[in-house]
């Protein structure tokens, strides 16, 4: 299914025992491409990311749905490295590295990984590894927004664009098994597939 924008986002730092610690540090809204940008979030350590609301392009039928829930757990730290096409750090005029808010994705995907987590949040990327694998995918979810399939060109240069490109196939994949079911909703699509990969 395709990115969720407009959907309102929360994050909560995960304490040791990978629970999730109310009250949220941070509220967002997410864009276009699925990506969410916190300020002045006062830890850095994992953090889970909740979405809900905001609406999505289907990619299997056209139409504008509503976004499920969506959450994700996330290595939250302060400013990043901004990064080029091909992955590479972005230099100012003097040479030092332009330094960014982090952008968080939040997909179907990482939320298949927070459901197969359970009560141990802490073991997410173990469980994203799992799901990844079953994708073909071999990057971070987390940190890579995807092409949104149907809107934007498949096929442009550079790591980081066929890295996109291949999990916003991903995501269209999810769509059309979705309406493939057409008894299931996205949000029971997601629960089932889920589930699948924890055979």
């Amino acid at each position: 299914k395709g990115p969720v924008d407009g959907a309102t986002c929360e994050i909560f730092e995960v304490d040791d025992n990978g629970a999730a610690v109310s009250p949220a540090q941070g509220t967002a809204t997410s864009d276009a491409s699925g990506g969410v940008t916190f300020t002045d979030v006062h830890f850095e350590s994992t953090g889970l990311i909740s979405c809900t609301g905001g609406t999505y392009t289907d990619e299997s039928t056209g139409s504008t749905l509503d976004g499920p829930l969506l959450r994700s757990v996330v290595s939250v730290a302060g400013l990043v490295n901004a990064i080029d096409e091909n992955g590479e750090d972005i230099l100012d005029v003097n040479g030092e590295n332009v330094l960014v808010e982090p952008i968080y994705a939040v997909s179907a995907l990482t939320e298949m990984a927070v459901q197969n987590a359970g009560t141990d949040l802490n073991t997410f990327s173990e469980q994203a590894e799992i799901i990844n694998a079953r994708f073909g995918i071999r990057f971070d979810i987390t940190e890579r927004l995807p092409t949104v399939v149907g809107v934007d060109a498949l096929g442009a240069s550079g790591t980081v664009a066929a890295d996109s490109d291949r999990y916003g196939s991903v995501l269209a994949l999810i769509s059309q098994f979705d309406a493939d079911n057409a008894d299931d909703d996205i949000s029971e699509v997601i629960r089932a597939l889920a589930t699948a990969t924890l055979c």
